[in-house]
């Protein structure tokens, strides 16, 4: 019953448990999204604030949009091959006045275009000019709003790929463009990117004690967790295949280690089969705590079921014991031998079962000797008789009819006084 009570407690004390721990996981998943989510916000504002400042500071950056888009918007319908020399020029004067700018130096992708999206500079391949931009999904995404951002990949198909720097390959890109306006004017937009890589992962793990996964087009790129787990690819079982469900906690095996594990896309609203984020907790390392505690509870279980076996074992042995010495007892006495006695010192009801034996053989012992004391006197039937009916010892008789023969041996008393006495004597 101690065992079957501790086992009960046990169910409901994990049950609970597990239900806190992945709570408590949950919290933390979500409030490593909300610190990412903060660090982007900040990202975020401080770019277009950069970038605004700029517009509104720098007489050369807006000389040179004014004058490109201007200049290229005045030649209307002629060729491309026309524009060259007015975007070779925006181009080099650009490239003169950008690495003094340190929102240049900050960003892994810089690039500016005219108001007509022909990219005028590129800080990945900074000897190219000419190409048109206004064919990017970011250009849609701007609907008269003072930004617009979304995700680069690598190996996502040129031209996106010639403005990633190189050694892209671990990492994916926060794209924030932003609209250069003059008088309210539109001149020009500037595309700024930053690199998310293991460093952001780190960061974010310092801050919630989360370790992340950041996947790309169905495999894991970087990651905090040890590096032979991702050899093993165990984490590409978390590339969420639907959209932006990002509260959806997943359970992970990696070894023999239990994972616990919440998908959620690099953009807020963004769909994430292409590319995000995955948080995980070692849900093997929250409970370990309670495994301990239901281990030790487990052995104690086993102790007291040790102890209650060996007290059960005890007892028996107190009981059967006697029991047996009673039944060889007994035993012994259906053979005739009523030279036995049984000693049971056990304090109980059979102890005081052992004395009436010992009682019992005493009155048969008894019966024994007075049997065979009448049989001395009297014939054996007579004996029995007297002793399986007492009330015929009565003092008086009985009235019956009966045959009585007398014999006599001829010439026995001259035979007698014949005989030489025995050596001795005979008895007196």
């Amino acid at each position: 019953m101690v065992c079957l009570g501790i086992f009960s407690c046990l169910f409901i004390f994990q049950a609970a448990t597990e239900k806190r721990i992945r709570q408590n996981i949950r919290d933390t998943f979500q409030s490593s999204q909300a610190v990412f989510r903060q660090i982007q916000q900040l990202n975020r504002e401080r770019t277009v604030d950069n970038i605004n400042d700029i517009s509104d500071s720098n007489a050369q950056l807006r000389s040179v949009l004014a004058t490109v888009s201007v200049g290229t918007d005045t030649l209307g319908m002629e060729t491309s091959n026309d524009h060259l020399p007015l975007l070779e020029d925006a181009h080099l004067r650009l490239k003169s006045i950008l690495p003094f700018l340190s929102i240049h130096n900050t960003f892994d992708i810089f690039i500016i275009t005219n108001a007509e999206g022909v990219m005028l500079c590129s800080k990945a391949a900074p000897e190219r000019f000419g190409g048109d931009l206004s064919h990017l999904s970011i250009w849609g995404r701007l609907e008269n709003r003072p930004f617009a951002e979304e995700t680069w990949f690598p190996g996502l198909s040129s031209p996106i790929a010639s403005f990633l720097p190189a050694g892209a390959g671990d990492a994916v890109f926060h794209i924030i463009a932003v609209p250069v306006f003059f008088n309210d004017a539109f001149y020009g937009l500037v595309i700024c990117g930053q690199r998310i890589d293991k460093r952001t992962l780190l960061t974010i793990k310092g801050i919630t004690g989360t370790d992340l996964a950041l996947y790309l087009q169905n495999r894991v790129i970087a990651t905090t967790l040890p590096h032979p787990i991702v050899q093993k690819g165990a984490l590409d079982v978390l590339i969420p295949s639907n959209n932006n469900d990002s509260f959806v906690i997943s359970d992970l095996a990696v070894g023999k280690e239990r994972f616990l594990a919440m998908g959620f896309p690099i953009i807020p609203d963004e769909r994430m089969p292409e590319g995000g984020f995955v948080a995980l907790r070692s849900y093997s390392r929250a409970i370990s705590f309670f495994i301990e505690l239901r281990n030790m509870f487990f052995i104690l279980a086993a102790v007291i079921l040790l102890i209650t076996l060996f007290f059960s074992f005890i007892l028996a042995k107190g009981i059967t014991r006697p029991v047996k010495q009673l039944a060889d007892a007994a035993s012994m006495i259906g053979k005739g031998n009523l030279n036995t006695h049984v000693t049971v010192k056990s304090g109980d009801e059979i102890e005081y079962l052992g004395d009436a034996f010992n009682d019992m053989i005493k009155g048969l012992k008894e019966r024994d000797f007075i049997q065979q004391t009448f049989e001395r006197y009297v014939s054996a039937n007579v004996a029995d008789e007297i002793i399986r009916n007492p009330d015929l010892l009565h003092l008086g008789g009985q009235k019956k009819e009966v045959t009585i023969f007398f014999t006599d041996i001829g010439n026995f008393s001259t035979l007698a006084e014949g005989l030489e006495a025995p050596p001795g004597g005979f008895p007196s």
